[in-house]
């Protein structure tokens, strides 16, 4: 629904923030995504795919994507473990 909440625990390059974000830019919905990446490459290459998919590339083949769909996302990394016993 457009104002759904998309939660993908296994975020991977991105692909549910792309498609969330086009789809917002297509129905004008106001859908919000949730994505959790446990791997080293959540900043260079998760995060960065959703910032130019917001901003767009210039070089970019796809005219959705030259644009850019725009919105915005905030980028978080959790902190060590708690560990109860100690």
């Amino acid at each position: 629904n457009e104002n759904d909440i998309i939660l993908d625990s296994f975020a991977g390059s991105g692909t549910t923030a792309h498609a969330v974000l086009e789809l917002n830019k297509e129905d004008g919905g106001n859908r919000k995504f949730i994505l959790v990446e446990m791997e080293d490459y959540a900043n260079t290459i998760t995060a960065e795919r959703v910032r130019r998919v917001i901003k767009g590339v210039k070089t970019a083949k796809s005219d959705l994507l030259k644009k850019g769909t725009g919105g915005s996302f905030s980028y978080f990394e959790l902190g060590d473990t708690i560990e109860m016993e100690s």
